[in-house]
């Protein structure tokens, strides 16, 4: 039997379109689920009457997860698809990113960095181009103005 950690009212769902514009796929009602005899969790999306938009399991191993600012969470699904959640509440937001974090055991307030120290940045609009930026200080601002 299957735990529901949330209920998150008003959801939006976007996919990146192949043109590199994000596409408002949904609005719906979001539960995130446990399900401790898989050992696997699951993001689901309902619509106003019940019926499953999207039923995204949390792939435990995958790195692809994402925060953009304080409302929107990032992530590509089974088959590659560039799927984003956008809340209307922050708090909303960084409930489900720590539920996501923690089954997948890594800390929610930890940036994904590559191993010479720059981050990784895809903007929408860039076709799931990843912009790498150097570490912030006050040394590398022009570097990160270019």
């Amino acid at each position: 039997m299957s735990k529901t950690w949330d209920f998150v009212p008003r959801t939006k769902l976007f996919q990146l379109t192949k043109e590199g514009e994000w596409a408002e796929r949904a609005i719906g009602n979001l539960r995130f689920e446990l399900d401790p005899k898989e050992d696997a969790a699951y993001l689901l999306l309902v619509g106003d009457k019940g019926e499953k938009i999207l039923n995204a399991y949390v792939n435990l191993d995958d790195d692809s997860y994402s925060r953009q600012g304080e409302t929107v969470i990032l992530w590509k699904d089974k088959i590659q698809q560039d799927l984003a959640l956008s809340f209307s509440d922050t708090s909303f937001s960084r409930n489900i990113w720590e539920k996501i974090c923690a089954v997948r055991g890594v800390d929610p307030d930890s940036t994904p960095s590559n191993q010479n120290g720059t981050q990784e940045l895809t903007l929408p609009g860039s076709g799931g181009k990843s912009h790498s930026l150097p570490p912030v200080s006050i040394n590398t601002l022009d570097k990160v103005l270019d």
